[in-house]
């Protein structure tokens, strides 16, 4: 008979102790950044019970079964509000895998070394930007892998969204109502380059000439043939406190018109409840937002890992739940052994439609899991959640370095749902292995700044 030294709730004491005493640092036997800084693993920070779903769930769900509505329940304090419903009342399914414990695969390798490179280096200046000691823009990796605030978690979900110096991510996107059937269809080609904190393309950490940007991120829509070439290039200023500029190009008046950045609560799709702000979970400049607050800090349950379907053709995921079993991906579940909660509110936003966000953030690598919105009335609206995984399976490996195929796999998002749960309608996105047009995904690419984040590129693209 084995002896269990800590029981299910020992974790849950620990967090919410530390965080009582106003530690918000994670780790339990010892600090996790010094854990996974010295071996790539987390497992000697937390002892083993901590790591197991079943100890949890007091074997109701384990590695190799599913969660579903007959075992929810006993995992229902390790899901976030939305998530709970999905499973216990619309069928949803995950299936359950165990705790990912190797660091280097819940981020792309190149930036998580330079997050064990940079450790310490960063601080937030006077108007909440993330810089060195000097004054300059930060160079790499995740800035405060052991925060100390709820702001500086925020910071770090602002800056680096897909954590990639540059990816191009071949998107297809599906609007259903509650019943699961298909309202809308979508495909497009997300492009992101990054300015600064650059850790792998040369020149690096940052682009010449533009130590003022953080980011370039273009919209190229190829499908339905109505949007074809419509194109929207959003260049994204260093500063916090400053929106976007977006050149678009529309097909149907070919010229460029740039537009407004601080419009951040339109739906990006027609029919879709996903707002531009809701990209990544934290899709504004992030001093926009304050009332930062930890919330909490506590184990939980998302999915992180083996959620590449590299044996569909083209990615794409069966579904689960809702009356017709298709309204939600099938995603693989798994325990994370602490969880930071942050709550923030729009305060810049007179007539923002939600009151806050609550973001679920992993512990380990500061990467969003869940997040739930609250509307204006404190009723709660919807919720987004995320799958991740690198994408090396079954002898299949995207690289992740264009085009050197030795370079370290792929990282990158698999599949996404944002529920509207007061209209119960989903939108689902997928990352998939082509779009309409024959882009599939590049990472790294050399050419991908003057072929797409130029306001020259614009019409190229749309003709």
């Amino acid at each position: 008979m084995r002896l269990i030294r800590f029981d299910k709730d020992y974790t849950r004491r620990q967090c919410l102790e530390s965080l009582g005493k106003g530690f918000v640092g994670a780790g339990i036997l010892m600090p996790l950044f010094d854990a996974w800084a010295n071996s790539g693993d987390v497992r000697a920070a937390y002892p083993d019970e901590a790591l197991q779903i079943e100890t949890y769930s007091k074997g109701a769900v384990k590695p190799g079964g599913t969660l579903d509505a007959g075992n929810v329940d006993s995992v229902k304090d390790l899901l976030d509000p939305i998530t709970y419903i999905q499973v216990k009342q619309q069928g949803r399914v995950f299936n359950v895998k165990a705790t990912t414990t190797d660091i280097n695969l819940l981020n792309p390798i190149p930036f998580t070394e330079a997050t064990a490179r940079n450790a310490g280096l960063a601080r937030l200046n006077e108007r909440g930007n993330v810089v060195l000691a000097d004054g300059k823009p930060w160079i790499g990796g995740n800035p405060f892998p052991k925060p100390a605030s709820a702001q500086e978690i925020c910071a770090t979900l602002a800056m680096d969204w897909g954590r990639h110096d540059q990816s191009s991510a071949p998107t297809h996107m599906e609007v259903v109502d509650g019943q699961g059937n298909t309202q809308y269809t979508y495909e497009f080609y997300w492009v992101e380059v990054m300015a600064t904190a650059r850790v792998e393309m040369d020149p690096k950490p940052y682009m010449p000439g533009h130590e003022d940007k953080l980011r370039y991120v273009t919209f190229v829509s190829t499908y339905p043939s109505s949007q074809a070439g419509a194109v929207a290039l959003n260049i994204w200023p260093y500063d916090q406190n400053q929106f976007p500029q977006i050149y678009a190009y529309a097909p149907d008046f070919k010229r460029i018109r740039r537009t407004s950045g601080n419009q951040r609560f339109e739906p990006m799709m027609q029919g879709s409840s996903f707002m531009v702000s809701d990209t990544w979970m934290l899709g504004d400049p992030y001093m926009t937002w304050g009332n930062f607050k930890m919330v909490g800090k506590t184990p939980f349950l998302g999915c992180l890992s083996g959620n590449w379907n590299a044996s569909d053709p083209n990615w794409f995921h069966a579904r689960t739940g809702g009356p017709n079993g298709k309204k939600f991906p099938l995603n693989t579940i798994e325990l994370i052994p602490e969880c930071f909660i942050v709550d923030l509110e729009p305060v810049h936003y007179a007539n923002a439609p939600m009151s806050k966000k609550r973001i679920w953030v992993d512990a380990r690598t500061l990467m969003p899991v869940v997040m739930a919105v609250w509307d204006r009335n404190g009723q709660l609206w919807k919720g987004y959640a995320s799958s991740y995984d690198t994408y090396a399976k079954d002898g299949q490996v995207i690289s992740g370095s264009y085009p050197n195929p030795d370079k370290a796999p792929y990282w990158s998002w698999c599949a996404l749902a944002m529920h509207d749960v007061k209209a119960d309608q989903v939108t689902i996105g997928t990352q998939t292995k082509q779009i309409s047009g024959g882009w599939g995904v590049k990472v790294n690419d050399p050419t991908a700044f003057e072929q797409f984040c130029t306001v020259e590129a614009l019409q190229q693209l749309g003709s």
